[in-house]
Parts: C-alpha cells; sequence; structure tokens
C-alpha cells in the first residue's frame, strides 16, 4: 500500500467515528506545507532562488486547485491561502495577475525585489491525484 493510500484509509476509519471530519484533498495539503515553510523564522534565510521556486511550486498547487472540481476549491480559499503565504518576512510573493471571473482561469505571477521585478506568468503543470 502507497504511503498516500495508507492516510486515506485512516481519514475514512477516523470519519466513520468523527462524522464532522472532512479530510483535505491532497492539493490544499501541499498548498499548507509550502505556506508553513514561508512562516517558518528560517525562510527569511534562504536564497533569493530559493524562495522564488518555492513561491512558483506554491503558486502551481493553487493553479491546479483553480481547475480542479473538488468542491470547496474556491476563489476566496485560493486568495486567502496567497495571503497567508505572503505574510512570510520576505520580498518573494505571489500575485494575482488577472482577477478571473471563471473557475479555472487564475493567473498568477511571483513577484520580489520591491522593484516590481516579476517572474513569467506561471503556467500550470497537471499534479497527478
Amino acid at each position: 500500500m502507497l504511503k498516500h493510500e495508507i492516510f486515506h484509509v485512516d481519514d475514512n476509519n477516523y470519519k466513520k467515528e468523527n462524522p464532522n471530519f472532512v479530510p483535505k484533498h491532497f492539493l490544499e495539503t501541499h498548498a499548507d506545507v509550502y505556506i508553513k515553510a514561508a512562516k517558518d523564522p528560517s525562510y527569511k534565510d534562504t536564497s533569493l532562488g530559493f524562495r522564488i521556486e518555492n513561491a512558483g511550486s506554491f503558486a502551481n498547487y493553487l493553479l491546479n486547485m483553480d481547475k480542479s472540481v473538488v468542491p470547496g476549491y474556491t476563489r476566496d480559499l485560493i486568495a486567502k491561502k496567497i495571503n497567508e503565504f505572503n505574510k512570510n518576512d520576505t520580498d518573494v510573493k505571489v500575485i494575482i495577475y488577472d482577477l478571473y471571473q471563471q473557475k479555472g482561469s487564475l493567473k498568477l505571477v511571483i513577484g520580489w525585489g520591491g522593484k516590481g521585478e516579476t517572474t513569467d506568468l506561471i503556467e500550470m503543470t497537471l499534479l497527478d491525484n
């Protein structure tokens, strides 16, 4: 049994005993890992390149959440996660490039440097469920 399958079995057993339990889908779980890392006091001591790549990977999970059909992956949830990530104590931030009206059309960039520098638009890479 794969590691992630073990968690699903555990979630299912726990849910039987706790009917209000709602497990997080893997996209949200992974996005939260990036948020937690960015909040760590040592995060600001990492290299600029690492923080840019980390923000890009986080953004990719958000883009996948936006394209996902999982209930609850709303614009508000994604914006909340971006705000949480951007509270990190560095100048590398995830920026909503386009205020989208339709689910699945989110566009993000990574900004840094305090001079308005940004990467190219982050393109979504489909992540395996």
